[in-house]
């Protein structure tokens, strides 16, 4: 996916784009500031650029950045060409006047030192997408604004287009105000709007262009990404919305137990930091990414005696102070797991274990969080089975949002129908079903939802007689048939689960087939599973798999391995 790879580049290429301006100290608008922590944290801006915010932005800055943008998208390098201009020879203005995005006033004037206005911008931005030929909804038909007399008739379209497709809003009582200047953080935000819009577009374009010209992916070399002294494990892996990998691991510091962070960004990795950083035991640890780029994790941290549920979230800047999502008074709150909906609020699920008079009970709890504000932690009632005789008995819950934000969970559970562990589903408010339905032992689900909103699910499966890995998918509102996927000679368990945005399907898992654990690897095309492949290839064992794709089609894979008594966290990615 060509265009995807120039779009990955943008980060690094825009790093040149405000190279020479003075640096000044300033903060951004209250309103601006979330996507000024998303610039800033994924590099897409020089740091200089980061100051004087509600300054007026001119011509000839603006010049530069839709060159830029011009560059990233279309693939092709600006040149000069002839320079119409008496007032200016910046290259970035004859370039954008070579290719068709910038003009003049008449006469041989552009005036560089202006400030633009905000019809000017709209126009510049609707050439600068027509010459990188980036799609964009093209039906204006019905728009009008109350101020639309003030709009020169030169830029009336441009500026319709550039609010039909979310670029340039309006100022409120549907008023457009073309005449005014426009900002530098305004300019921020609608870069960041044609960025988001072009990778929405550039993921349907290629699906239906490139699917008979696939790249062939390979398996990088494996990489150990903990480099610990200490015990490093329970990684898992996710990926945002321009293509950046972050990940989350348990690793050992100070005779307890730390959550560590990296993330993969602009070709290479960064440095390991110490999120929790406490006297505690952080434990089982989940990660969410919302499309604004913020980091949002929960952890079971953990002290004899006592456990409890933790989240906090990372905006490219500073980790927030946790937050507790589960009940203080609860003595053991377990294995939480993160989802996000459509507005980037985060939703958690977890087992309590409680004890009544001499009765142990558990079940799933939720809280999630809308805006600023946690709902009140409830028992969702999931379990059939609350009652339990095994102390050791724990609950690996999973939770996915669909597109309409329904919140789907999947658990293991004890049947009274056949007295065996099936996996159940349930969206919140209807009934639970169960999923696998057979005589074995089901446990440790995982879900994955693909670009449409259809859920995925993966689990361990013993009913032949050894684990194995089954697989289905939500049709509709019924779950298929369980599929199994491993097919291998020895146990296969604890898989993990990704969909790229062809709907390929990719489920890793341990197996010991080979006589010590390995990480293998399988992927369904939409006509069959692959054979699978050993990731980890290694000489002792390895667990913990985490699966990510990323929106160039990568496959990412984490696991533990455990190399002379100790545990590591590897990587593997698959590319082209």
């Amino acid at each position: 996916m060509e265009h995807m790879k120039k779009l990955f580049l943008f980060s690094m290429v825009l790093v040149l784009v405000f190279s020479n301006i003075v640096y000044a100290e300033s903060d951004p608008s209250t309103w601006a500031v979330d996507e000024v922590n998303k610039l800033k944290a994924e590099n897409i801006l020089d740091e200089a650029f980061f100051t004087n915010y509600q300054q007026n932005i001119t011509r000839k800055e603006f010049a530069y950045l839709s060159v830029r943008l011009f560059e990233v998208m279309s693939g092709e390098v600006a040149e000069i060409g002839e320079d119409p201009f008496t007032d200016t020879d910046d290259e970035w203005v004859l370039k954008g006047y070579n290719i068709g995005i910038l003009k003049g006033y008449g006469g041989g004037v552009y005036g560089p030192d202006d400030l633009i206005t905000r019809e000017q911008l709209a126009a510049l931005l609707i050439r600068m997408l027509d010459g990188a030929e980036v799609e964009y909804d093209k039906n204006i038909a019905g728009l009008s604004f109350n101020d639309d007399n003030e709009i020169s008739e030169w830029a009336k379209d441009c500026v319709y287009l550039a609010n039909k497709n979310g670029i340039v809003g309006g100022i409120g009582d549907n008023l457009m105000a073309p005449k005014n200047n426009a900002t530098k953080e305004q300019s921020m935000l609608m870069a960041m709007r044609i960025i988001n819009m072009n990778i929405n577009n550039v993921i349907v374009s290629e699906v239906a262009e490139n699917e008979d010209e696939k790249a062939e992916l390979t398996w990088s070399s494996v990489v150990n990404l903990s480099n610990s002294e200490g015990e490093s494990f329970s990684p898992v892996i996710t990926a945002d919305i321009l293509g950046n990998i972050h990940l989350i691991w348990v690793e050992e510091s100070n005779d307890y137990l730390d959550l560590y962070y990296r993330q993969f960004n602009n070709g290479k990795w960064s440095d390991n930091i110490n999120v929790t950083n406490s006297d505690r035991f952080s434990i089982f640890p989940d990660i969410a990414c919302d499309e604004l780029g913020n980091i949002h994790v929960v952890w079971e941290q953990y002290y004899p005696g006592t456990s409890y549920i933790l989240y906090s979230y990372y905006n490219g800047l500073d980790w927030a102070k946790p937050y507790m999502v589960s009940r203080p008074y609860i003595l053991e709150s377990r294995i939480p797991r993160i989802s996000l909906d459509s507005a980037g609020d985060p939703h958690v699920i977890w087992f309590d274990k409680n004890t009544v008079g001499s009765i142990e009970m558990l079940d799933i709890h939720y809280s999630g969080r809308d805006g600023d504000k946690w709902t009140v932690t409830e028992c969702l009632e999931l379990m059939e089975n609350v009652f339990t005789d095994d102390p050791n008995r724990v609950l690996f819950p999973d939770i996915e949002i669909d597109e309409s934000d329904n919140i789907h969970v999947v658990w293991p559970d004890m049947s009274f129908s056949n007295f065996t562990i099936d996996i159940f589903h349930n969206q919140l408010g209807g009934v639970s079903v169960s999923i696998s339905d057979n005589n074995g032992r089901s446990q440790f689900p995982k879900l994955a939802k693909d670009e449409s909103g259809v859920l995925h699910v993966a689990w361990e499966d013993d009913s032949s007689g050894q684990y194995e890995v089954l697989y289905s998918w939500l049709d509709g509102r019924q779950w298929t048939e369980a599929v199994n996927v491993s097919k291998t000679s020895g146990d296969s368990m604890l898989p993990s689960i990704a969909v790229d945005d062809e709907r390929n399907v990719h489920i890793v898992w341990v197996d010991d087939s080979t006589g010590n654990y390995e990480i293998l690897y399988s992927c369904w095309d939409g006509i069959e599973w692959t054979e699978p492949e050993n990731l980890s290839e290694s000489v002792e064992n390895s667990t913990d798999p985490s699966i990510t794709t990323d929106i160039s089609g990568n496959i990412h894979v984490m696991w533990a391995e455990s190399i002379f008594d100790s545990h590591e966290i590897y990587y593997r990615v698959k590319s082209k």
